[in-house]
């Protein structure tokens, strides 16, 4: 979430499979790379790099806000041509969001973590603080680690 672009998770996963282009690599010719989700797990665990490094090596916290969606639509273009949801007539693989981890703090080197748990039957949001734990109305938006399930249809629409 670095690229100033980048303003949301879904963004993120489509910047993720985008051809990277190595110019110092191939002696003639251009030469790419690029990041696919070769089988769709069940549970999908995505981690926000919400930091970044200057010139002299320092690292910094990134605190943009990031909008995390309810529901992910991994999209065919991120998945490896041949998986059955990259398929012609589907428009990927979709996930529901489970919880997120947020850490609280102005560096990377201290700071205190919490999290938000959905109740899968019900529905409801929980804010998880050490033994503090209370009800919410969303997830948390500041989050730097994101858990997903298959949905139930598993397909996007």
């Amino acid at each position: 979430i670095s690229d100033p672009a980048t303003h949301s998770v879904a963004e993120a996963m489509q910047r993720f499979s985008l051809p990277e282009y190595l110019d110092d690599y191939a002696a003639t010719g251009v030469a790419t790379k690029t990041c696919q989700i070769e089988e769709a797990p069940r549970v999908l665990v995505i981690q926000l790099m919400r930091f970044s490094y200057t010139a002299t090596g320092h690292s910094l916290k990134l605190t943009k806000e990031c909008s995390i969606p309810d529901r992910l639509c991994i999209t065919k273009e991120t998945l490896v041509p041949g998986h059955p949801s990259s398929s012609a007539g589907s428009g990927g693989v979709e996930y529901d969001l489970l919880a997120t981890i947020s850490h609280h703090g102005h560096s990377l080197q201290n700071g205190h973590y919490t999290a938000s748990v959905k109740d899968h039957q019900t529905g409801d949001w929980f804010h998880c603080d050490d033994e503090d734990i209370r009800v919410q109305a969303t997830a948390t938006q500041a989050s730097s680690r994101l858990t997903f399930t298959l949905s139930s249809t598993g397909k996007c629409d």
